[in-house]
């Protein structure tokens, strides 16, 4: 029987759950693979995430620790796109993910990536209802546009479909807005 491993942590848990998340998805990702992975008894796994819905939560909040401000981006809009695109890009990295987080929004929601959207949102003129909307309709345009795997070979098609999808969206809500002014 595997013993439980010294310093073993959420960190440590969450890095390797990471790993795998790439490697296999949300599908392979199992506590009992992770614990392998890990070197250490179920148990020990268990101790520190009660389970995978926890687990994914704790990989979500870190990778949303990964998504960074945009600050060197004096247009507004241009800052919440560069995040959406960031965003997409991580959630590529694991196969899975971004439908799960879609499946529980409310148990996956990040304030900091939030705020990221949502102050900028403002400064382009929309309101907070509409902004707060807007936060939303691009978190599920972004996770539908995740759900699909693609061929690699039309994978930078895909890329300038979506920011095209993402510029769509930011100006029509910005035009929506100054139509109902």
């Amino acid at each position: 029987m595997k013993e439980s491993r010294p310093g073993l942590s959420e960190d440590i848990i969450v890095e390797a759950a990471k790993g795998l998340l790439a490697e296999r998805g949300v599908d392979g990702l199992t506590m009992r693979a992770l614990s392998d992975r890990l070197g250490v008894a179920l148990g020990a796994t268990y101790r520190h995430v009660p389970n995978k819905h926890a687990l994914l939560q704790l990989v979500a909040r870190s990778l949303y620790d990964d998504v960074c401000q945009v600050d060197d981006e004096s247009d507004p809009l241009a800052r919440v796109k560069a995040v959406m695109l960031e965003v997409r890009r991580m959630f590529a990295s694991y196969p899975g993910m971004a439908a799960y987080v879609s499946a529980h929004l409310s148990d996956f929601e990040s304030p900091a990536v939030t705020t990221m959207l949502l102050y900028p949102l403002l400064e382009a003129g929309l309101g907070p209802h509409e902004a707060e909307a807007l936060v939303l309709d691009l978190v599920l345009f972004t996770a539908g546009a995740l759900l699909v795997k693609l061929d690699p070979a039309v994978e930078v098609q895909v890329e300038a479909a979506f920011e095209h999808g993402i510029d769509l969206l930011l100006v029509g809500a910005l035009a929506h807005s100054s139509q109902h002014r």
